[in-house]
């Protein structure tokens, strides 16, 4: 299965067509696994997600095709936030009310790194399992909606050193929101950062204007990584920024009168450059019928 990295916003344009949407939507998720459907908890848009803009194109063009009307967004890059620095945290949820009090501790720690994103060394003397599985499920709830732009955290392990409850006022609700509220300081001061997809380009295009299109990879932050004649045409192998590659189709057509073509497919997640404002975040439905 590859990395979807490009979102587009949908929504049917009559109400009536909701169900039909939905199920439209879970036959395409069942026939091609590089499609991910989602609802955005701001917008309540669905959010359909793909390999590139010509995958997206196709999956529209199949929901269609099945008779549904659709107001359809810009396509977004799928981007992703991370961490710079470990942060140690020792955070304690304590609040009074009609209802009772609610108590929480939590020691823990958050630090960029691969593999899992969880991990609990508390002794469970000192927290049963009941309440670590509830700060467990409090990071996970957060762990969609970065601190910079609101986007998924990727590449951050937390790890919970150790806590203490009360007989009384604790509660696994208590644990899951220090959890929520402790990640969410911690992540803030841990440098957090956003990635952007880089996608890797093989375009094919005639020797007379490679020139031109390794100058308009180059404007597009590309990084040319190798060249090679093949006949008489040249192949540049470059790595670019998904967020430079809508229309790219048509740039390269008209820079080699349609005798260019190309292949992308997704490479990696890096660091946005400073300078470099990352896309917005999808907008009120609204947006779209504007």
């Amino acid at each position: 299965m590859g990395e979807p990295v490009v979102d587009i916003a949908i929504e049917p344009r009559r109400s009536s067509d909701r169900d039909r949407l939905s199920q439209a939507l879970a036959r395409i998720a069942d026939d091609d696994p590089d499609c991910r459907v989602r609802i955005d908890a701001e917008s309540g848009q669905v959010i359909v997600s793909g390999q590139d803009e010509h995958h997206l194109v196709h999956l529209i063009e199949r929901l269609k095709a099945a008779g549904v009307e659709l107001n359809v967004g810009t396509p977004q890059v799928a981007y992703r936030e991370t961490i710079t620095r470990r942060v140690e945290r020792d955070y304690v949820h304590r609040k009074q009310s009609q209802a009772g009090s609610q108590f929480a501790r939590i020691k823990f720690r958050v630090e960029p790194a691969d593999g899992p994103q969880f991990v609990a060394v508390v002794d469970e003397a000192n927290l049963p399992a009941a309440y670590i599985l509830a700060v467990q499920t409090g990071v996970a709830s957060v762990m969609g909606s970065g601190p910079v732009i609101g986007f998924p955290i990727a590449g951050v392990r937390f790890t919970l050193m150790d806590g203490a409850y009360h007989d009384v006022d604790s509660s696994t609700l208590a644990f899951e929101t220090a959890a929520r509220a402790g990640y969410y300081q911690a992540i803030e001061q841990a440098g957090p950062k956003v990635l952007e997809p880089i996608m890797w380009l093989e375009a094919l295009a005639p020797q007379t204007v490679i020139g031109e299109v390794i100058g308009d990879l180059n404007s597009r932050r590309g990084r040319i990584e190798r060249t090679e004649a093949r006949g008489g045409d040249h192949l540049v192998v470059a790595l670019v920024p998904l967020s430079t590659m809508f229309g790219y189709a048509n740039s390269l057509r008209a820079l080699s009168s349609g005798a260019g073509r190309y292949t992308i497919r997704f490479s990696h997640y890096a660091e946005v450059p400073g300078g470099v404002d990352p896309d917005d975040r999808f907008g009120p439905a609204m947006a779209m019928r504007a």
